[in-house]
């Protein structure tokens, strides 16, 4: 069963999605903008999400015929005016599984068990790179699950040893409409590529403790090495969300003329638009999943580097091998480098 499947083969109307929608995450709201999309073309009505930040949500112009629910109470009395309850994709049992996954996960058990909710879990992961309190959120998710869209391999084969209404699909962002992707992104009107080939996009990721630190060392070596060359510094997210980030890459700023920067301020379909215009023009250095999966799914070539089983995966379903983050080194990414600029 795909998520196009699913939702054409019943009714989704008053339906309330979850995800770690509000924290500026580009590959969040990406997976929110594409799933309300596909349920609003299946004229499903009274759509609404569970937002985290108003002041976020203004930011990234999300523009839907759906209603946002910000805040304990609003989205509290969403649930129990709601028929369904869907978790609209994320790795939430894996790597980053926190209290909020345990909190999420149970009140899916109330609501199914006790209140006779609908739950969908649509394009959603779970991987052994959890801890204690991931796989006990995961059991309490699938035993409250009407259905389980799992969008990898490993996913499923952990979903499905708990419920039996497990099937294989993709993650939600394998949906993007290519086609109707924009030829310009507003990106572009913010930031200078070099003519011809020699431009890479660059993002960072904020990873717990010192993890990705010699990441950024080589980065920061190879830029001041291939001056040359633009390099275009993503930051998927908000600056207020990633200050680190921000501040790094403002420093390289300063000393590299062949530095320029984006921090995401706008709809996630912009990206996806701006990676699809560069395709030919440009190559991808990502330590984040949906930066690398959008590369994939416009055709821009990308380095497969996997910070987690959810990345590996991803990877493999490509056909490319894995590169563990702490194996990157500064000859992987300077091949890299040379062989989009040569």
């Amino acid at each position: 069963m795909t998520i196009e499947e699913l939702i054409t083969s019943r009714s989704f109307d008053r339906s309330i999605i979850f995800g770690y929608y509000g924290g500026g995450n580009y590959g969040d709201e990406l997976l929110l903008t594409i799933l309300i999309n596909i349920l609003l073309n299946n004229k499903n009505t009274d759509i609404e999400y569970a937002y985290m930040n108003r002041e976020t949500h203004s930011l990234l112009n999300h523009t839907y015929n759906a209603t946002p629910r910000f805040g304990f109470y609003e989205i509290l009395k969403s649930i129990f005016k709601s028929k369904n309850i869907i978790v609209g994709g994320g790795g939430h049992w894996g790597l980053d599984a926190n209290k909020t996954v345990f909190i999420m996960s149970l009140m899916l058990l109330v609501m199914r068990t006790v209140f006779r909710k609908n739950i969908y879990l649509i394009g959603v992961g779970y991987y052994g790179s959890t801890d204690k309190i991931g796989h006990f959120s995961a059991r309490m998710a699938s035993i409250a699950a009407n259905e389980i869209l799992a969008r990898d391999k490993e996913s499923y084969a952990h979903f499905r040893k708990l419920s039996s209404h497990t099937h294989l699909d993709k993650d939600i962002a394998f949906s993007l409409d290519i086609d109707g992707l924009k030829s310009r992104s507003k990106i572009d009107d913010e930031v200078d590529l070099q003519s011809g080939d020699k431009n890479i996009f660059v993002t960072l990721r904020n990873f717990r403790g010192s993890r990705g630190k010699v990441y950024e060392s080589i980065i920061t070596e190879l830029v001041t090495l291939h001056s040359d060359v633009r390099f275009i510094f993503l930051l998927l997210e908000p600056a207020h969300a990633n200050e680190q980030g921000k501040d790094f890459i403002e420093k390289l700023k300063v000393s590299n003329s062949n530095v320029t920067s984006y921090y995401f301020h706008d709809n996630p379909l912009e990206i996806a638009s701006f990676f699809k215009a560069h395709k030919n023009s440009a190559r991808l250095i990502a330590p984040q999943y949906h930066a690398q999966l959008t590369a994939h799914l416009v055709g821009m070539d990308f380095l497969p580097m996997s910070y987690d089983n959810k990345v590996s995966q991803l990877l493999k379903m490509f056909g490319k091998t894995p590169i563990p983050i702490e194996s990157v080194d500064k000859v992987t990414i300077t091949r890299f480098i040379e062989a989009a600029t040569s």
